[in-house]
């Protein structure tokens, strides 16, 4: 019920801003609400954005479109303009959320071993499972 309200506000402000109302008004907002939140650092892995980080890309995306449509950017272009940035930010994230599983994978192998003993315990292990038939001892 309340999803229907705001909805509903959300469509009389927009009317009132373009001073009109057809069945096509909301068409291609998805592609910014998409783009601002990913510019605004949420990520398409999941479990990475804050809100304030939302409203700081939306705020950044609106500058980017109102300056397009100041300098009189073709519509089209526009379109191309936003999908381009859209790349570039989900190719950022993406290189990051490698860098992290990298650094992860590697923090796993690596295990607690910041000991003398645990690391000689962890090459006995190396060499017993390169040479089954060897006997570790302590």
């Amino acid at each position: 019920m309340m999803a229907g309200l705001l909805y509903g506000l959300g469509g009389a402000l927009e009317a009132a801003r373009i001073g009109t109302a057809t069945n096509n008004t909301g068409n291609m907002y998805e592609l910014d609400a998409i783009s601002a939140c990913i510019v605004g650092g949420l990520s398409f892995s999941g479990g990475i954005g804050t809100i304030s980080g939302i409203v700081i890309g939306v705020l950044i995306f609106q500058v980017i479109a109102y300056g397009l449509s100041f300098i009189g950017v073709n519509p089209y272009l526009q379109f191309i303009i936003k999908g381009l940035i859209i790349i570039t930010a989900v190719a950022i994230d993406n290189r990051k959320n490698i860098k992290e599983k990298i650094n992860a994978n590697s923090d796993q192998k690596i295990g607690s071993c910041n000991n003398r003993r645990s690391k000689k315990m962890q090459e006995k292990m190396i060499q017993i499972f390169r040479k089954p038939s060897e006997v570790m001892r302590i």
